[in-house]
């Protein structure tokens, strides 16, 4: 019953993210959304593409996490990560 937690949670982390920057300009926080809204009405491109790249960073690490969780939790699908490593070499 964890698998599916599991995915859920590693898709929903680029989404809180999103969160985390509508909140902070709701309630008037300081933090990485007041920079990122203020940057793309100064147009820093430099900002923009380094939030970016750090969203898909994390989209990634949680994506690779979530893989790696699912090789842990269901012994099927480790043995299946196996053996598809051992065809591709």
């Amino acid at each position: 019953a964890a698998l599916p937690l599991v995915t859920r949670l590693s898709l929903e982390l680029p989404m809180a993210l999103t969160g985390c920057f509508v909140l902070e300009h709701a309630f008037s926080l300081p933090g990485l959304g007041e920079l990122t809204v203020s940057a793309v009405h100064q147009g820093d491109t430099s900002w923009l593409m380094t939030m970016a790249i750090f969203g898909t960073v994390c989209a990634a690490v949680a994506l690779i996490v979530a893989d790696g969780l699912h090789g842990l939790l269901d012994p099927r699908m480790g043995r299946l990560l196996v053996a598809s490593r051992r065809r591709s070499s």
